[in-house]
């Protein structure tokens, strides 16, 4: 499957997004923190990849 340039801006936009939640999650870990919010921001990011790779026409 060929992949426009847009569709690779957004993938990798959206990759490091979800990379940025895990390591903030981790880190939270670590600090034995609360991590229900990053969790639930980390579920939202994703979902929104899934529908990305679902949905994207480009």
């Amino acid at each position: 499957m060929y992949k426009s340039r847009e569709y690779k801006q957004k993938e990798i936009e959206l990759s490091d997004k979800i990379r940025e939640l895990s390591e903030e999650f981790d880190q939270l870990c670590k600090e034995k923190r609360d991590t229900t919010e990053v969790l639930q921001r980390l579920g939202i990011a994703l979902e929104e990849f899934l529908l990305f790779r679902r949905n994207f026409k480009g």
